[in-house]
């Protein structure tokens, strides 16, 4: 199951904050447990060793890779991809890998974008099947889909956009599953797992 949570960027919760809380719903037990961990080894730890006791703020750190993938040093079971767009940010989490893309419909600095705008960039960073795909119609829709399934194709694979992105085409690609994800009028949003079986994603707005 892929967990995705949304939350406003100018909300009440830090980015840091938004994650733990993500992962807690997403993995109640795995909180339950490091939970009670905690009690139970309270009185036994080394109070001068501040890492002798593992809380639930540390467990769900996040660091970086040198490509700048996100994960959890300290629980390795659990794939984090995460994204933002405007005014909205988006989380994901899964036991196996993940990546996530959130795009508002926009091509440039607050604007639509015309399908002009939109196949010129596409001729620029698109796959030679892609672009032939788009140019069939609704060409501004097609474009968002692409560019977001790309975008989380490289976030599941650890990757990043480099000279490759141009490469590959997200319509032919044997080793992912993409699943589209409604969120909000004017954006769209693609989840890239390794798992084929994945059908849907669990959607969670955090408020």
């Amino acid at each position: 199951m892929v967990h995705i949570f949304l939350t406003e960027i100018n909300s009440r919760f830090s980015r840091e904050d938004s994650i733990r809380l993500a992962c807690e719903r997403a993995f109640p037990s795995n909180h339950r447990q490091t939970t009670e961990c905690k009690s139970t080894h309270t009185q036994t730890a080394d109070e001068s060793d501040p890492g002798s006791v593992l809380d639930g703020s540390d467990r769900w750190i996040v660091e970086k890779t040198p490509q700048g993938k996100p994960f959890f040093p300290n629980h390795r079971d659990v794939d984090l991809s995460i994204s933002d767009s405007r005014e909205l940010w988006c989380i994901a989490l899964a036991d196996g890998p993940v990546g996530v893309d959130l795009q508002k419909k926009e091509t440039a600095h607050g604007r639509e974008g015309t399908d002009a705008d939109c196949l010129r960039l596409a001729k620029r960073f698109f796959h030679p099947e892609e672009l032939a795909w788009i140019e069939e119609g609704e060409v501004r829709e097609r474009f968002f889909r692409i560019w977001c399934a790309k975008e989380a194709y490289v976030k599941m694979k650890g990757t990043g956009i480099d000279g490759e992105f141009a490469k590959f085409s997200v319509l032919s690609v044997k080793d992912a599953h993409f699943l589209p994800v409604t969120v909000r009028e004017g954006y769209t949003c693609c989840i890239c797992t390794a798992k084929r079986e994945e059908t849907g994603a669990d959607v969670t707005w955090l408020s």
